[in-house]
């Protein structure tokens, strides 16, 4: 492709620094970038230090002790960088004062101490023997198991313990030391000498039931020391270094001592060098050293370690941190994005000179070189120059490049190996290996082309403003097409890339939306993607064609609407409508989406802000893939919208219309007076759907109705009693609810509703029955109305809402007319009639139950005839009062007398003045009662015969009763005996036997007489002087009637 680049060339595009030096010193301070460090304390920048800086700094050696730098950096960060450069320039300044550098790849400790004593020309004070070093690479576990026994030997007391231990220590060191030895003879050092870590020994003692009795830090010193008593006589590094910081102390030299990597080159003596150098007085070393910070993070030594570096700038100023990237390694402090141009077309340059070729315009190349790539815009003759120099790159291109390099990545490092690997494509001229350098240039161009190679390079350089890019013929016949120059269209991708935001904006790592994009690119230029990793495409369409056709959404099209009340909610692949990214047989409902640039502008398009998406959409809207979208969303909808109305059995413009006028319809029977306690299935929420239905598909703009599509014939009322819901309803709502919810949930309710109005509307009938009279006597017309109403009720064709609107209009107008409140007032009058009557009545039948019981005989009950009429009320009322009133005093007169003596009184035939006067009273009373049943006026005299009836004593006359029937028991008893003694019938009477008795000469007179008292009175009394020779006589002609009577003698007025 180009004369100054060959293979031998790209030999030169090496990593690391040393690689450079090696091959020219003149070679690495020409392609060397200036490294910058920053200093913190407590978190906050104090000093940014240049390398020249700290050149200086170390140059001044007017100090005693240690001084010890510590430069921190990721991986590639440029510490080795800085270090060979530290010293090159020692050696090119020619300072008098010993460098000594220790590199990664110088892992023999033997080495190390030897270096260090030949670069200070000090003779060794032990014999190093470096055969030991090569026993310890061929037999590593001989001399480990030599070890290992020796150290448990000087810990344990006895073979018991000794012996399981090194069995299970034993496989733990040598596994490691192979590693490391292995490492050294493929010449490719990854992990550094290790000969136990901490975790390596809890594991150990997690897997064992045995007691180990052993201390895991004194176990790897001791290992530690052994290996240095076995490189070097019996002494160990720490005790050499010592003697040497001592030794050049006493000599006043003041050697600079760089090690690249704390860990890597010194590890197992990493701890033990540290505490040296930090002992400040012990020594005169100048020393920079190196620390990857995630390196020895990954164990608890290195923790250890950390925690001890992280507290040295609480010693001295001696002790200074220096950091080149941050610890997480997204900020570099030395190449950034501006300067990566410079960078590079100086490193270029002069990898172009070490095959010979001075890139510039004065090159015989020049002209046909610059042709290849776009030129870029500004100073012509300062572009010119870069531009050669960037050759095969260009400035655009360059930049991509850089932003490519993945977070934590050190920037010097990478540009140098991702360059390399790049030029390598582009001399191979093929495209097959594309996707290999694909990872290694941030594209955020989008050409539109066929071919992936010719719409990758148009990507690669195009500047950042250009909309159009044409690429040379050179550069296509390069790669093998046979073609004139070809111009492709471009459009701006990855707005949020790091080029476009602040620097400090891009130290974060890439964002989810930014690494889908990527997924998206590389799909629509046909590479292979799980469609799941997509779904930020889907989701981005189902946004457009929502913004534009709103297909999940029914109601009438072209309107000023913006959302409708019936939305279809089903859900596919998190997307409302369903989109396809493959053609599949059946590409009907669904919407495919073809492999086009429109897909990476929508991806992700619903989480921007509004304005930031109109943007989007009005760089896409004029694409034919985003008409299809929405010419196949406008189908889907008919679709869905068609599909809805064969499951509802009716067009919904028919519903939403009949809907509101039924809502509307039951909301006047709702709002009367009578029914309002019954709790009603419309709710606002059911009124708000109705009327947002209604003005989806009737309301053209405010207060303009369209209503060209309504049908009568449709009772919706009916439909609903007869919905049935179906499951594929379940896919649309209506509201907050699905469509079978609701309308599953408004059925039922108004079945309840309609069976609590019916039987709450024979009440209020009822009582309208009842109010009948009054408005007969108050409004004809009113009476009329209420009468059909009534007669409605119990029809056949009885209509329920017909019925409740005529209540209500009949409710409103007795209302009006203030005959509800008449009523009222009036029907409480009435009611304190119609409860004195039914007193009344109590009062009447207790007085009939009461001469039941006296006279035993058969009264019949009273019952009141007729309804109290709604006038005069008034008058009924004092009428009934003192009716009752009546009844009342006649009854409680009659309660006070004993019923079971007057029922006797009046059951005999005696005819005593005072029995007389009973029954004579008694009829006066019940005749005043009769009067009272038939609603005839009473006389008011019978309360003097109620008060005369008082005055009786029945207990009296029930004595005198009872005297009565003693004496004529006992005259019936004389009677017989008389008859016996006189030879008489038995079937005489008294008055005959009396008249016998006078007629009798026989007897006499004196006996005849009391014997005529004696039957007449039951009794007589006999003269006090004759009334022995009475007795005598009595007895002697009346035997038996003597034998049968009592004598008594009465002596002064007492009875003896």
């Amino acid at each position: 492709m180009l004369p100054c680049i060959n293979r031998e060339s790209l030999k030169l595009l090496v990593g690391t620094a040393d690689e450079r030096y090696q091959y020219s010193p003149e070679y690495f301070r020409n392609t060397h970038f200036p490294q910058v460090m920053h200093r913190y304390q407590f978190n906050q920048l104090v000093e940014e230090l240049t390398e020249k800086e700290l050149l200086n700094e170390i140059l001044e050696s007017d100090t005693t002790g240690n001084r010890l730098y510590l430069v921190f950096g990721s991986t590639g960060s440029g510490k080795s960088e800085l270090l060979c450069w530290l010293k090159d320039q020692w050696l090119q300044m020619q300072i008098n004062r010993p460098v000594i550098r220790i590199s990664r790849s110088e892992l023999n400790p033997q080495v190390l101490i030897k270096k260090c004593y030949e670069t200070l020309g000090i003779e060794p004070q032990v014999r190093i023997d470096e055969n030991q070093w090569d026993l310890l690479l061929n037999k590593p576990i001989t001399i480990i198991n030599q070890m290992v026994w020796s150290t448990l030997a000087e810990a344990l007391p006895s073979d018991e313990q000794i012996v399981p231990i090194a069995l299970l220590l034993r496989p733990v060191i040598e596994k490691n030391v192979l590693v490391f030895t292995r490492q050294i003879q493929k010449g490719e050092l990854k992990n550094p000498l290790e000969i136990l870590t901490i975790e390596q020994f809890n594991d150990l003692l997690a897997n064992t039931t045995m007691d180990i009795e052993v201390d895991f830090a004194s176990i790897r010193q001791s290992l530690i020391q052994k290996l240095d008593h076995f490189l070097f006589e019996g002494k160990d590094i720490k005790t050499l270094f010592k003697e040497l910081s001592v030794l050049i102390q006493k000599l006043n030299i003041r050697p600079l001592l760089l090690i690249d990597d704390l860990v890597q080159s010194i590890n197992v003596y990493a701890t033990d060098l540290l505490d040296n150098l930090i002992t400040l007085e012990e020594g005169n070393w100048d020393v920079v050293i190196g620390l990857t910070p995630g390196s020895f993070q990954d164990s608890t030594q290195g923790v250890k370690l950390t925690q001890r570096i992280q507290t040295l700038d609480t010693i001295d100023d001696r002790v200074k941190k220096l950091w080149i990237s941050d610890e997480s390694g997204k900020a570099f402090y030395n190449l950034d994005r501006n300067h990566v141009v410079t960078y590079m077309s100086k490193y270029l340059k002069e990898l172009k000179s070490t095959q010979g070729f001075n890139c510039s315009l004065q090159c015989p190349h020049a002209s046909d070189c610059s042709i290849i790539v776009p030129k870029s815009t500004g100073n012509p003759s300062k572009i010119e120059e870069t531009m050669l120099n960037l050759l095969p790159f260009n400035e655009p291109m360059i930049q991509r490049v850089y932003d490519a390099i993945p977070v934590g990545k050190g920037k010097l490092r990478y540009m140098i190996l991702n360059t390399k690997e790049i030029i390598k494509f582009m001399q191979g001229g093929r495209g097959r290996k594309i996707e290999r350098v694909h990872p290694l240039i941030a594209r955020n161009k989008f050409a539109e082309h066929s071919d992936i190679l010719i719409k990758t390079l148009a990507e690669w350089y195009s500047s950042e403003s250009e909309s159009f890019i044409t690429l040379s013929r050179p550069l296509l016949k390069h790669y093998h097409y046979n073609t004139n120059e070809l111009t492709l269209e471009l459009h701006e991708l990855y707005e949020n890339r790091p080029h476009v935001i602040k620097n400090e904006e891009r130290l974060e790592s890439p964002t989810e939306a930014v690494q889908s994009e990527h997924l998206i690119r590389d799909w629509i230029e046909g590479k292979i993607i799980n469609e799941q990793l997509l779904e930020p495409v889907r989701l981005g369409i189902a946004t457009v064609v929502h913004d534009v056709v709103k297909g999940t959404q029914f109601m009438k099209k072209f309107t000023s609407r913006t959302s409708s009340v019936i939305q279809r909610k089903e859900i596919v692949n998190r997307s409302k409508y369903p989109i396809r990214l493959s053609e599949v047989t059946d590409m009907n409902s669904s919407i495919f989406a073809r492999r086009a640039y429109p897909l990476l502008e929508v991806s992700n398009i619903q989480q921007v802000k509004p304005a930031e998406r109109a943007k989007k959409f009005h760089k896409i809207a004029n694409h034919f893939e985003v008409a299809m979208w929405v010419y196949q969303a406008d189908q889907l909808q008919d679709e869905w919208l068609s599909k809805l109305e064969e499951d509802l059995d009716v067009p919904l413009c028919v519903l939403a219309f009949q809907l509101k006028n039924w809502v509307n319809s039951w909301m006047q029977v709702h709002n009367s007076k009578w029914n309002a306690h019954i709790p009603s299935p419309f709710s606002i929420e059911v009124v708000n759907i109705s009327e947002q239905l209604y003005q989806d598909w009737f309301l053209l703009r405010d207060n303009l109705v369209d209503p060209s599509q309504i049908s009568v014939k449709f009772n919706f009322e009916s439909w609903l009693l007869n919905y049935s819901p179906k499951k594929s309803l379940e896919q649309y709502s209506l509201g907050t609810e699905t469509i079978n919810m609701f309308f599953s949930r408004l059925k039922l309710e108004f079945e309840k509703y309609k069976g609590k109005l019916d039987q709450e509307f024979k009440v209020v009938l009822n009582e309208l029955h009842e109010m009948k009279q009054f408005l007969q006597v108050q409004d004809i017309n009113l009476y009329h109305q209420c009468l059909t109403l009534t007669n409605n009720f119990t029809n056949v064709d009885y209509n329920g809402i017909e019925n409740y609107t005529s209540y209500r209009q009949l409710e409103e107008a007795l209302y009006d007319s203030g005959l509800v409140a008449d009523y009222v007032a009036t029907q409480s009058a009435r009611l304190e009639v119609v409860n004195l009557v039914t007193k009344f009545e109590e009062k009447i039948n207790q007085l009939v139950k009461l001469s039941i019981d006296v006279t035993d005989g058969n009264v019949e009950s009273f019952c009141q005839k007729g309804e109290v009429p709604w006038s005069g009320i008034e008058d009924q009322k004092k009428l009934w009062s003192k009716r009752t009133q009546y009844c009342s005093e006649i009854y409680d007169c009659l309660m006070q007398t004993p019923r079971f003596i007057v029922g006797e009184i009046l059951k005999s035939d005696y005819s005593f003045t005072s029995f007389d006067d009973v029954k004579r009273l008694w009829q006066e009373i019940w005749e005043y009662v009769q009067s009272l049943m038939n609603s005839h006026e009473v006389d008011p005299v019978y309360k003097l015969t109620l008060k005369r009836w008082e005055t009786i004593d029945f207990y009296q006359l029930q004595n005198d009763m009872h005297e009565w029937n003693q004496r004529s028991s006992e005259v019936k008893m004389l009677l017989v005996r008389l008859q016996d003694d006189m030879h008489t019938s038995s079937s005489d009477e008294l008055e005959k036997v009396i008249n016998r008795i006078k007629r009798e000469d026989t007897i006499r007179p004196a006996v005849r007489r009391q014997l005529i008292l004696l039957l007449e009175q039951g009794y007589s009394t006999l003269p006090p002087l004759q009334w022995r020779k009475l007795l005598v006589e009595f007895s002697e002609r009346f035997p038996s009637v003597f034998a049968g009577v009592e004598i008594r003698m009465v002596v002064r007025g007492q009875g003896n």
